[in-house]
């Protein structure tokens, strides 16, 4: 209750001037094409409280999950128990020399292109099952489509290397990436046993975010995504304020960003708590997974 009346809060004060309405309306909160400004007013502080609860209640159910009988301890497994001889290493030296020093990093063509034109025909499949769920009602992330997918269910994984082997042949991939980051980086981690399959079917997009903010509303660390299928008509490009000017390509309104186009195939990782980034609006297929790395301390909720 106290979050989230301190959040009302500070939307009503952002509602006051008109840098702060544009920060909301950038957020999906603010909708100002209604009329009258009180009904303008009300139904931006809905869709803000209703995204706080939102949020209260993801973080609640990962505890949760994190907590089912049969998962590791904290959902979490330690870097060095994922590592697999034999598996690509999506990063190499030069790469994480590069996220060392711009906090975001890119590199193409780390796995078989085969392999993966085979994941994302897996993929489409899942997708054309309803596999793949969405949230009509959430403001930051309109119409993607997604899938938790468990890995510390011995049946799950199996189930998943008999109908969609490539699929997981790329998470095994990125599975290899804590171990390395953690090494390179100096920093302990601890990998949720989970990822996230997201699909940004025609009209949906990501808004401007920090993956964590802080580490207070979760613990996330480092952010590692592979892409699975785009084609550049799509649109759909992860726009990135880095922290690093240098590295920016193109300038709006004073503010330095760089947009990575979601080439399939492409690995992007990224300081989830530092490298600010919105999904661009996506006009088509565009698939990826995401491999969200734990900082070992907490979080607010103790997760």
């Amino acid at each position: 209750h106290d979050r989230s009346e301190h959040e009302l809060t500070a939307v009503k004060a952002k509602l006051e001037t008109p840098d702060g309405r544009a920060h909301l309306t950038c957020l999906g909160l603010l909708d100002e094409t209604e009329t009258e400004e009180n009904v303008i007013i009300s139904g931006c502080c809905y869709r803000a409280l209703l995204q706080s609860l939102k949020k209260m209640f993801q973080a609640f159910t990962s505890l949760s999950m994190n907590n089912a009988v049969g998962a590791p301890p904290s959902g979490c497994v330690e870097p060095a128990k994922l590592e697999l001889p034999g598996q690509p290493q999506l990063l190499q030296e030069s790469h994480l020399e590069t996220l060392r020093s711009e906090r975001i990093v890119v590199r193409d063509g780390a796995l078989p292109a085969e392999v993966i034109q085979a994941a994302a025909k897996e993929v489409r499949a899942m997708v054309s099952q309803g596999l793949l769920t969405s949230d009509k009602d959430d403001v930051c992330n309109p119409g993607t489509q997604s899938a938790d997918l468990v890995l510390w269910d011995d049946v799950q994984v199996q189930e998943l290397g008999k109908q969609r082997p490539a699929l997981l042949q790329c998470i095994r991939a990125l599975e290899q990436t804590p171990s390395v980051l953690s090494k390179a980086l100096g920093v302990e981690l601890r990998v949720p046993h989970r990822i996230l399959l997201a699909s940004y079917p025609k009209g949906s997009q990501y808004r401007r975010h920090f993956d964590s903010y802080g580490g207070r509303d979760n613990p996330r660390l480092i952010t590692v995504l592979l892409y699975l299928s785009w084609q550049p008509e799509t649109g759909g490009a992860l726009r990135t304020f880095a922290p690093n000017a240098e590295s920016a390509t193109r300038e709006t309104e004073g503010e330095f960003y760089k947009d990575i186009e979601p080439c399939a195939g492409r690995v992007v990782a990224f300081m989830a708590q530092e490298v600010e980034h919105q999904v661009m609006p996506s006009d088509g297929e565009r698939y990826a997974l995401t491999l969200w790395i734990w900082d070992v301390r907490k979080d607010d909720i103790g997760r």
